[in-house]
């Protein structure tokens, strides 16, 4: 797919930059069940398997990629509701926590 958006990815370095999911209604789920953050991992190894599958066998030049966002953060139209982080930011006490994403070989 990466080298039918980008046909010239083959020839000149490409990069993945500021690539993520927010988790869906994670500020609602306890705490021990955002940090197993099942929805996240698997996206991150669906996605970093078919980057990995366009240079194997489309031969892309893939120099770097970045993952969105290492914590959370304040999105400007959803404010601190919808979390990007492969760290967990209590936004009430500032405490970070690092999700399972983080630590997990894909």
């Amino acid at each position: 797919m990466l080298f039918k958006l980008f046909p010239t990815a083959r020839i000149h370095p490409t990069q993945v930059t500021e690539n993520g999911v927010p988790v869906p209604n994670e500020s609602e789920k306890p705490l021990q069940e955002a940090l197993r953050d099942v929805f996240r991992l698997d996206f991150y190894r669906g996605y970093i398997e078919g980057v990995c599958q366009a240079v194997a066998e489309d031969g892309v030049n893939l120099t770097g990629y970045y993952a969105w966002s290492l914590m959370d953060n304040f999105e400007w139209l959803d404010g601190y509701r919808p979390r990007f982080g492969i760290t967990y930011v209590s936004t009430l006490t500032n405490m970070c926590i690092t999700h399972a994403s983080m630590v997990t070989n894909l």
